[in-house]
């Protein structure tokens, strides 16, 4: 190991948590900014999500309705409870920048309805059904 890896090593474990936090965020970030859109789905589906959530920001701006959206609704669907909470969170406002961005649509009350299970698991699915059923829409007119 060489001098400066021991060296950043130990300003990492000194580093207040919250600034550790930001560091590690950038770095994932930095990292999923080098990889295209299929490749980032491949890990969505693959449950290989990163830890600080950067994967869904990366998404949010390089994703299509074409080609992120359903993947990003079925990660939703498929992933309740709370060990999964801020996943959802993060996703689901990637989902919502995307359709935003192919259609304008307002997206504040999708997004209380599916990020989170306040009104219970059964209402959010059901929301998420029905959102299914805009973005097939909406692709549809995209042909």
């Amino acid at each position: 190991m060489g001098k400066s890896s021991k060296m950043e090593r130990d300003d990492l474990a000194k580093m207040h948590w919250r600034d550790r936090w930001e560091y590690e965020a950038k770095r994932e970030a930095q990292n999923y900014s080098k990889q295209s859109e299929q490749a980032l789905l491949k890990r969505v589906q693959q449950g290989n999500l990163g830890s600080y959530f950067q994967i869904w920001y990366e998404l949010g701006r390089k994703g299509t309705l074409e080609n992120s959206a359903l993947v990003l609704l079925e990660f939703l669907q498929q992933h309740p409870g709370e060990n999964y909470m801020h996943h959802r969170y993060h996703c689901a406002g990637a989902l919502l920048k995307i359709i935003y961005k192919a259609d304008s649509i307002p997206t504040d009350e999708a997004r209380k309805q599916i990020q989170w299970d306040h009104e219970g698991e059964e209402v959010r699915q059901r929301k998420l059904l029905e959102l299914r059923e805009i973005i097939l829409s909406m692709q549809k007119e995209d042909l």
